[in-house]
């Protein structure tokens, strides 16, 4: 009995397309793995991160009260005319019953992303909200 030579000259076209194609799908799917893991933390860091600013903002304005008058974080340490907003001023202070001076970012962990651009903001009903539009 006469056996057939097989012809072993490498890898064939189907082969090569069939193996491109699972490398481009795993490719294609560890890039939305990774992408779906960075926006969602970075959304988590900024939720976090504005909760923090509210608390402080809340603060600051609850002890100004205690100390005298009300003072808000904002350029003018009040706050905005109906349906307007401030930005949020990190470096606003107030003197308290003691004489010391308090800062709000006293009140904070550490400062909030991109503080630095102008995005943090009050509304007119005292509401801390971050505009990413207009940074």
């Amino acid at each position: 009995m006469m056996m057939l030579k097989r012809d072993n000259r490498g890898f064939s076209i189907m082969g090569l397309l069939w193996t491109l194609l699972a490398i481009t799908a795993f490719v294609a799917v560890v890039g939305v793995i990774v992408y779906f893991f960075y926006t969602s933390s970075r959304t988590t860091s900024m939720e976090g991160d504005l909760k923090e600013v509210r608390a402080a903002v809340t603060t600051f304005v609850g002890e100004s009260s205690e100390a005298g008058t009300p003072k808000w974080p904002t350029e003018n340490g009040r706050l905005p005319p109906a349906g307007d907003y401030y930005p949020i001023d990190f470096s606003a202070s107030f003197t308290d019953n003691t004489g010391n001076t308090v800062k709000l970012h006293d009140f904070l962990d550490e400062m909030p992303q991109h503080w630095t651009l102008g995005v943090w903001r009050i509304d007119s009903k005292g509401d801390v909200s971050v505009d990413m539009e207009s940074g």
